[in-house]
């Protein structure tokens, strides 16, 4: 839906300004100066300046305001926390490959060692991953790349003690700690 704006008879969609709501606000201002300028001196008689003055007046009310509007709508968006967002926990004993349905596996290795690999980075975007490990065995949980891909450089990142964790994060080229 496009909304438009008259001043002095032209017509302005609001879809064609650019810019934040912020932005528009100095441009908007200079557009009603420029006509109100215009409209004054387009008056011979100083009775007719007043109903004129309270129209454009009105005009640049409403424009801010839809502007404001804007700006309100923009920031309610921003500051708006997630609500309800929680981390899925996957508590595993076996070898496994992350993928999508993963967020944080909490890894039990009292059987033996295990290898968590992690999912090739060109289909993981900007996805992360916690991985702990929960048993007091000495059996070491190795967190691998997708076959050549490396976590800050090494091919490999290892826990050796119970409550180790390491937090993995993809920018869509590479996997790293965080």
């Amino acid at each position: 839906m496009t909304t438009r704006i008259f001043l002095n008879g032209v017509g302005r969609s609001r879809a064609g300004f650019r810019g934040t709501p912020e932005s528009r606000l100095p441009a908007l201002r200079k557009r009603h100066q420029v006509a109100l300028s215009q409209r004054i001196a387009e008056i011979h008689d100083p009775r007719q300046l007043a109903p004129t003055l309270q129209r454009v007046l009105e005009r640049l009310s409403k424009t801010v305001e839809l502007a404001l509007a804007d700006i309100e709508r923009t920031l309610a968006g921003l500051l708006t926390p997630t609500v309800g967002y929680s981390r899925k926990f996957t508590t595993v004993a076996a070898a496994t490959t992350l993928g999508p349905s993963h967020d944080v596996l909490l890894v039990d290795a009292t059987s033996g060692a295990l290898t968590i690999t992690l999912p090739a980075v060109s289909g993981s975007g900007e996805r992360q991953y916690v991985i702990k490990k929960i048993d007091s065995s000495g059996n070491a949980v190795t967190v691998d790349g997708n076959a050549s891909e490396t976590i800050d450089g090494a091919t490999t990142s290892v826990l050796s003690s119970q409550y180790d964790t390491v937090r993995v994060g993809c920018d869509g080229s590479a996997w790293w700690t965080l």
